[in-house]
């Protein structure tokens, strides 16, 4: 085997007390310019064990991944408080909700003020039954993290095709977002804070254990959610439509994901 060079010992050394993270340095900044040339030279080196230079390699890249993870984390904690609550523009049937433009425009620049940015794709299987919208969260310094919604065409309220898979994207990307984030939204139209809603009423008897029961039912897919539901009792429909309306929405999202599955 070629003997070990001084510059590959040196580099082993330095991998094995990597540099800590700070506020002021970003991934890309924790490799010094030292490190990448001293890569260079091993690389161009033939006395140099490339295996074992392939390892230092893979070591360091996943020192830089748990840095910009950490990085990420720190971030992310501290964005959470500059996070506003979203006022409900939107109605439907079952009630109000955050429009995905409204929440767009509330959180891009908390987001820029602590180096994130939001993304969205959308992804159609073989079979093109239903769209897959993925979010993401991208930070500054590299790590990411990613939310998926399956859904198919939206064909409430006579849509035509186009206008279902408008609507169905839109959903998914609203879902997406709230998800990543975790944004409150409020249907008080004021300044954005909800210490001044009212508490809603007590729920009706039986209605929590109703409750998991439909979390159950979602697991066997969308159409016996829907048909449990609809043959629930009245009072219990309305007290979730009104008030805790967001929970049989996440519901349908997870009875969805597993027709699609």
């Amino acid at each position: 085997m070629p003997p070990m060079i001084a510059d590959q010992k040196d580099l082993e050394a330095r991998m094995d007390t990597p540099d800590r993270p700070d506020d002021s340095r970003t991934a890309s900044a924790l490799v010094p310019s030292s490190t990448v040339s001293m890569f260079e030279r091993l690389a161009c080196d033939p006395r140099v064990d490339v295996e074992k230079l392939e390892r230092l390699i893979g070591m360091q890249e996943r020192i830089l991944a748990h840095q910009a993870k950490a990085a990420f984390d720190a971030d992310f904690a501290r964005m959470q408080g500059d996070l506003p609550i979203v006022a409900e523009k939107g109605t439907t049937n079952n009630g109000r909700y955050a429009r995905l433009e409204d929440i767009i425009a509330a959180v891009r620049p908390v987001l820029a003020k602590h180096g994130f940015s939001l993304s969205h794709t959308s992804q159609w299987p073989s079979d093109k039954a239903v769209v897959r919208i993925v979010g993401i969260l991208a930070h500054r310094d590299g790590h990411e993290k990613r939310s998926e919604f399956l859904t198919g065409p939206d064909a409430s309220g006579n849509k035509n095709g186009i206008q279902g898979l408008g609507s169905a994207l839109s959903y998914g990307r609203r879902y997406t977002t709230l998800d990543l984030l975790g944004i409150a939204s409020s249907a008080d139209e004021d300044d954005g804070r909800a210490a001044g809603k009212t508490a809603p009423p007590v729920a009706p008897k039986g209605y929590d254990e109703w409750m998991d029961n439909l979390s159950a039912v979602a697991d066997e897919g969308f159409k016996r959610l829907q048909d449990t539901y609809n043959q629930s009792r009245a009072e219990f429909r309305e007290y979730l439509s009104k008030y805790e309306n967001p929970k049989i929405e996440a519901l349908k999202a997870k009875a969805r994901r597993v027709a699609a599955s």
